[in-house]
């Protein structure tokens, strides 16, 4: 079980173009470099991530519904601009060492005080359309 659970998680990140990262033991993917995930087609993420060592962007996902699966941690910044039907920040990372992007959302518009009751993130690197 256990071994095709982790061949899925390879043939996505294969289809998805992340490369440079290992599978924890948790099962979640660790990544040590960029995850480039916009325009993507996903209701949510599919699989977890655990760290992310570079950025971690899902602007302009479209039908994105949850933060769901998001790394718990991302070294350089974090992009959910642009997700028109995102209806809540939680799933989002828990640490974010950058800029923490989330502006023009759709419908839910999130401010810096909604993101920093999810995510450990430098205030005055928050980008949302009201902060």
């Amino acid at each position: 079980k256990k071994q095709s659970y982790e061949q899925e998680i390879k043939s996505w990140c294969e289809e998805m173009g992340i490369k440079n990262y290992t599978i924890n033991s948790q099962g979640e993917i660790d990544v040590y470099d960029n995850v480039e995930l916009r325009y993507s087609d996903f209701k949510e993420l599919p699989y977890k991530f655990g760290r992310v060592d570079g950025y971690f962007n899902v602007m302009m996902c479209l039908n994105l519904k949850t933060l769901k699966n998001c790394p718990n941690y991302v070294d350089s910044y974090f992009s959910c601009s642009g997700c028109i039907n995102l209806n809540s920040l939680e799933g989002c990372p828990k640490e974010v060492r950058k800029e923490f992007y989330c502006y023009n959302t759709g419908k839910k518009q999130f401010n810096a005080k909604g993101i920093l009751k999810y995510c450990k993130v430098d205030p005055e690197k928050i980008i949302s359309k009201t902060t």
